[in-house]
């Protein structure tokens, strides 16, 4: 086996040269606690808010809106959790492909009495705006679509459900952990009220993200204690990881005007050489897709072993999203778009990133289609 071919990227990206270098020194000589009056302290308490500024401005927003967490997972937690008041019973709608970290959230709030409409998306893996406007109830709190799909890629009309979110007066959340750092972001333009973002996505590290959240709409605390983050989110700010964020937050500003320039060529022609594989499908959006997304389903095979061969060849790539893959159900996505079930289970997630090449493509595309006839011929013998 060569070198390892990283077709992952949607799970997580390799932290940036720049990244890590700067952050070094947190790790050792720049210990101080933000909170601390000593020197140490308020040079600590001076990056966290150059960090805060740094992720504000990727995404359109003020730096006062910006909230450090521990990633996106917590962020959705929070905007979903105190959207729904203990003792009062909520209406929440959301859609039927979003992450867990969204979904199970929502299960967990409605065995609290919350009334939650999953609306499902069409084959594409696209929330149609007029489906969410027909759920929209007197008592809505919350309008909450994942900004694009973490395992099919399809892009959700964010700024359309924004505007209707703005019109009822709901405000609206979007998961966008898969966008930030890789697409132009603009919290105000599209009338977002709430936005989750991962750091370990965007080239910084993981355990840390933020929330976003508009003014005159804060949150009450998810994590009650000290007074960090204006007394919205307590626990000392792990300062490695919000250094690498804001410089992360500053590393992918500048790819931005030509990084999905440069992966989309090469996520056009994986698609190009997986579509002549017989029995393959072209999962999500054609068009309306992350830059670097690529997702098929294979009839008559199972992914999680198509994924384990190419790991053995040093093609590392995804059989769904990253967070389940190690669970043996079905994608909750692909079964909420309807796909067949003869292919249901045999779903390979491609995610690239701008360190690939035009061969490096075209290699992983001849061992998936080698695998996938392998697996083929061995079911057939037993």
């Amino acid at each position: 086996m060569g070198k390892m071919l990283y077709m992952d990227y949607a799970a997580t990206t390799p932290p940036a040269a720049e990244v890590v270098q700067k952050t070094l020194p947190w790790l050792r000589e720049k210990f101080g606690n933000p909170s601390a009056v000593c020197q140490n302290g308020q040079e600590a308490r001076k990056a966290v808010e150059e960090a805060r500024r740094s992720a504000a401005k990727l995404i359109g927003a003020d730096a006062d809106e910006i909230f450090f967490t521990s990633g996106g997972t917590e962020a959705d937690n929070w905007v979903l959790e105190r959207s729904c008041p203990h003792g009062c019973s909520s209406h929440i709608i959301t859609s039927a492909i979003e992450h867990h970290a969204v979904i199970n959230t929502c299960k967990a709030l409605e065995k609290r009495g919350n009334k939650v409409i999953y609306v499902g998306p069409d084959d594409k893996g696209r929330i149609s705006p007029r489906d969410i406007e027909r759920h929209i109830r007197k008592d809505t709190r919350l309008i909450s679509v994942m900004f694009a799909n973490n395992e099919v890629g399809t892009i959700q009309p964010v700024a359309e459900i924004g505007a209707m979110a703005k019109e009822y007066g709901i405000p609206f959340h979007t998961d966008a952990v898969q966008v930030v750092g890789h697409l132009p972001v603009d919290v105000k333009s599209w009338n977002i009220t709430y936005l989750s973002a991962s750091a370990h996505k965007f080239y910084g590290l993981k355990g840390c993200g933020f929330l976003y959240c508009k003014k005159g709409f804060e949150l009450p605390p998810l994590l009650y204690g000290g007074a960090q983050e204006n007394g919205l989110r307590a626990g000392t700010e792990n300062m490695p990881g919000i250094v690498a964020l804001g410089e992360a937050a500053k590393f992918c500003a500048g790819r931005l005007p030509w990084e999905a320039a440069a992966v989309k060529p090469l996520r056009n022609l994986m698609i190009e050489q997986l579509k002549m594989i017989p029995g393959s499908h072209l999962m999500g959006d054609p068009q309306r897709r992350l830059p670097g997304n690529v997702h098929f389903c294979f009839e008559g095979i199972d992914g999680r072993s198509l994924a384990l061969l190419l790991q053995q060849e040093g093609i590392c790539v995804s059989a769904g999203a990253a967070c389940s893959s190690s669970q043996s159900e079905a994608s909750h996505v692909l079964s909420a778009m309807h796909v067949q079930k003869d292919c249901l289970q045999g779903a390979l997630r491609i995610s690239l990133g701008t360190e690939l090449n035009r061969q490096d493509i075209m290699y992983a595309a001849r061992r998936i289609s080698e695998n996938v006839e392998r697996l083929r011929h061995m079911d057939q013998n037993i």
